[in-house]
C-alpha cells in the first residue's frame, strides 16, 4: 500500500520534497496559500564559493553537479527556461582577496570552481577594478518563477499527486491520527519557511526571518556577459534587464519595499559600475535562515508523523534537490541523515 503524505508549502522545498517522494511510489497532497514570500522572489544564483572566506560552499561537490541536472532535466520535460548559465566575476575588495584567490587557485579542491587569474581578470575595465578579479566556474543561476510554475506542472501530470489552493490550517490537524480535514496520511511535513514560527509543533526551533530585497533595472551599457560581484550581485537576464542586490535584514519578516533598502542597493552597484540605468522594479522576500547556517530535516521527536524540511537560507536553489532526494529516502526507507541538518540538534536535552 502506497504511504500518503501531506506537505504543507510549494516553494523550492515544497516542490523538490514532493518530486522524490513520487519517485519513490508515495502519494502526495501539496497544500498552499498561493502566496510565497521567498522561493519566487530569490534571484536564484548558484554560486559554488563563500567570497566572504574564499572557501567552498558546504557540501558543493554534491550538490551543484546534482542541482545542475535536476535543473536541466526539468528544462527538457517542460520546454521552459529555467537554468541560465552565466559566469560570476568576483571584483575584488582589496588585495588581500586577490591574494587569497591567488592561493586557492592552484589548490586541487578548488580547482572546479575557480578559473586562473589571468592579466584580462587583472585589468577588466567593464566594471570598477582596484584590484582585480577572478571567474567562478560552473556558475548560474535559475529562473525561479519558471522554476516554480513548471516543477508544479510536472507534479500535476501524475495521478499520485493532489494539489490543493489553500491556508493550511493547524487547528485541523490530529497529530496523533494524521488526519486533516477526514483525510489520513503517513506523514505530515511542513516546508513552510519563516512561516514556522506559526506552527505550534516546531516552536523549538528558531527559523531567523532574514528579508532580501532585490532590484530589476535596465540599462543599455551595463555589462551582460557575466554575473558582476562586489558588496551585491549584477545578474544580466535579458534584453538588458538585470537583477542587481541583496540585502540582509536579519530578524525581519516584513513584506514592503523599503527606500532604505534600494538606496543601500544603488550605493553598492556604484561601487561596480558607473553606467546609467533605470529601476524598473523592487522586490522583497524573507529567507528562512538558522543559527548555524544549517537546514533543519527530521521528524518531530514526540509527534511521529510530523516531519520538517526547512531553513534552506540563501543556498535553497543549490541545495533543495539532492536534499529533497536524501530526505524522501529518510522518510521511506529510513536511511540516515547528514548529522549536520538533523532536526535532533534542536531538541538535545
Amino acid at each position: 500500500m502506497r504511504q500518503r503524505f501531506l506537505i504543507i508549502g510549494a516553494g523550492i522545498a515544497g516542490l523538490t520534497v514532493a518530486q522524490e517522494i513520487l519517485k519513490k511510489g508515495g502519494e502526495v497532497t501539496l497544500i498552499d496559500s498561493g502566496v510565497n514570500h521567498s522561493s519566487r522572489i530569490a534571484a536564484g544564483q548558484i554560486n559554488p564559493l563563500v567570497f566572504r572566506r574564499m572557501t567552498k560552499s558546504w557540501r558543493v561537490d554534491e550538490f551543484l553537479p546534482f542541482a545542475r541536472n535536476y535543473y536541466e532535466e526539468l528544462e527538457k520535460q517542460t520546454g521552459r527556461s529555467i537554468l541560465v548559465h552565466s559566469t560570476i566575476r568576483r571584483l575584488f575588495a582589496h588585495e588581500q582577496e586577490k591574494e587569497l584567490w591567488l592561493v586557492k587557485q592552484d589548490l586541487e579542491e578548488f580547482e572546479p570552481y575557480m578559473e586562473k587569474i589571468t592579466p584580462n581578470d587583472l585589468n577588466f575595465v567593464h566594471a570598477k577594478n582596484t584590484f582585480g578579479s577572478g571567474r567562478v566556474k560552473q556558475s548560474f543561476f535559475v529562473n525561479s518563477e519558471n522554476f516554480l510554475d513548471s516543477a508544479l506542472s510536472e507534479l500535476l501530470k501524475s495521478t499520485n499527486f493532489q494539489y490543493v489552493k489553500a491556508k493550511f490550517d493547524y487547528h485541523d490537524l490530529n497529530v496523533n491520527t494524521g488526519e486533516y480535514k477526514g483525510v489520513y496520511y503517513d506523514k505530515i511535513i511542513f516546508c513552510e519557511g519563516f512561516q514556522n514560527k506559526d506552527n505550534p509543533w516546531f516552536q523549538a526551533i528558531k527559523i531567523d526571518p532574514t528579508k532580501g530585497q532585490v532590484l530589476t533595472i535596465q540599462s543599455d551599457s551595463i555589462y551582460s556577459e557575466e554575473s558582476l560581484n562586489r558588496k551585491c550581485f549584477v545578474i544580466p537576464t535579458a534584453n538588458n534587464i538585470f537583477k542587481v542586490g541583496s540585502t540582509y535584514e536579519w530578524h525581519n519578516d516584513t513584506i514592503d519595499n523599503t527606500d532604505t533598502a534600494r538606496l543601500e542597493i544603488e550605493e553598492n552597484l556604484k561601487t561596480l559600475v558607473s553606467e546609467s540605468y533605470t529601476v524598473v522594479e523592487q522586490k522583497a522576500g524573507i529567507r528562512p535562515t538558522t543559527y548555524d547556517r544549517r537546514p533543519i530535516l527530521g521528524i518531530h521527536p514526540e509527534h511521529e508523523r510530523l516531519a520538517i524540511f526547512n531553513g534552506l537560507g540563501a543556498k535553497g536553489y543549490l541545495i533543495a534537490p539532492f536534499l529533497a532526494q536524501e530526505f524522501a529516502a529518510y522518510l521511506i526507507e529510513s536511511k540516515p541523515l547528514d548529522r549536520e541538518v538533523l532536526l535532533a540538534r534542536f531538541y538535545k536535552k
